[in-house]
């Protein structure tokens, strides 16, 4: 039974458009449309790593203004000190696993979020923001959706 289905569509001089995510029983599907003709058929759940030395950022799209990734943690946490502070919204769900993030929307206030399998945030641009801590029993799979504002 399929839940729900990303996919990605060409919309003329719009730009791309944006859908929901596959998953269906033990499989998730993620669709990205290039042209209403061609679609790339990908597993977001396939090609785990066993062992992940590092946290793994993935590109599956990159078009004007946007840029979605798969990330896969094990335990890791961004290192001390140091901030994500991008020019651009992030949007992201954890599709497996838990994890904890610190967000800081000015210098004096930080929040601490935990999330789990399903859990999903904006992330506004300038938003100071880092992992916390992932799950580290099994791999922790993120989606991000990076939105680049065009430039002028």
């Amino acid at each position: 039974m399929v839940k729900s289905l990303l996919f990605i569509r060409h919309s003329g001089n719009i730009g791309w458009t944006l859908y929901n995510i596959a998953n269906s029983a033990n499989t998730s599907v993620l669709y990205v449309m290039k042209n209403q003709s061609t679609p790339v058929l990908a597993n977001i759940f396939s090609s785990l790593p066993d062992q992940l030395p590092e946290e793994l950022f993935e590109c599956l799209l990159k078009r004007e203004g946007l840029l979605i990734e798969r990330i896969i943690s094990k335990g890791h946490i961004t290192p001390e000190g140091q901030w994500y502070d991008q020019a651009w919204d992030e949007w992201v769900i954890l599709l497996r696993g838990q994890a904890t993030l610190s967000l800081c929307c000015d210098r004096q206030d930080k929040k601490l979020i935990s999330l789990a399998a399903g859990d999903y945030l904006l992330i506004p641009a300038h938003t100071r923001h880092r992992v916390e801590w992932t799950s580290a029993e099994q791999a922790v799979v993120w989606l991000a959706i990076h939105l680049h504002k065009p430039e002028a």
